[in-house]
């Protein structure tokens, strides 16, 4: 896969500099999210990814690349900062254990230590069902397979932990690319629960504008057409389509 450009160097340092400091512990570095499943565009998304390993990090093992994604933030600069993914065993990719861990993980410039939530068995059945490898052997039989029920039972968990707090309050979509990227994540949920399909965000919110009731399709498009320094979607009518949702996740 040819990835966009500074990306591309990002990818090249991590996979090189982590299996340096891994050794032998070191199984491959994979995708997911928007460059796995399509829809990756350079102004607003992350660079999903996970490295896996064949045992739990030794403490040397995780300060070591605690230093290497801390001095990748300062060489790379926006993609290391786009940087969002985790440093997972073999034993616990093969299925989500909510108290497993805790794992290295990168998230939004943040480098900490934490058990993986419920939205780790949507990224395991990416992994397997848009496989993108940036070095390493394929991971189908390493990951145990994931039903659409397996999916619907984590989005509900997750929508529960992450989007309905923020009908009482505005937090995150404060932040103009969040309100898309929750607009578009609503449209991938409607998919998922009406469908039985987890679609990338594009395929998602296309589908959603043939299937959904009208009063929600300007929002689709301006999540679909949005741009950084764009007019921002009001929140309110943001929030109106999360509501909406939660009725359909139950």
């Amino acid at each position: 896969m040819i990835f966009p450009t500074g990306v591309d160097v990002v990818l090249d340092r991590l996979h090189r500099e982590a299996a340096a400091i891994l050794g032998e512990n070191f199984v491959g570095l994979y995708l997911y999210g928007s460059l796995a499943t399509g829809g990756f565009t350079p102004e607003t998304s992350d660079v999903d990814f996970i490295v896996v390993l064949r045992s739990a990090l030794s403490p040397e093992e995780g300060v070591a690349l605690e230093e290497l994604h801390r001095r990748l933030q300062v060489d790379c600069g926006k993609w290391a900062a786009k940087l969002e993914g985790a440093y997972v065993p073999l034993v616990d990719l093969r299925r989500h254990i909510p108290d497993a861990g805790p794992f290295l993980v990168i998230n939004e410039g943040k480098i900490y230590w934490a058990s993986l939530g419920t939205d780790w068995v949507i990224q395991r059945h990416t992994l397997l069902a848009h496989p993108v490898s940036v070095v390493g052997p394929p991971l189908a039989g390493l990951i145990d397979p994931v039903s659409a029920d397996d999916l619907q039972a984590a989005v509900r968990g997750n929508f529960g932990e992450w989007w309905l707090p923020m009908l009482g309050e505005v937090t995150l979509l404060e932040r103009h690319d969040y309100r898309q990227y929750a607009v578009l994540t609503m449209c991938r949920i409607l998919r998922l629960f009406q469908a039985g399909e987890m679609a990338s965000k594009p395929a998602a919110a296309e589908w959603a504008l043939t299937t959904q009731d009208g009063r929600w399709h300007p929002l689709i498009r301006w999540a679909q057409a949005w741009t950084p320094g764009a007019p921002a979607a009001p929140v309110a009518d943001v929030k109106a389509l999360i509501r909406a949702v939660a009725g359909v996740v139950g």
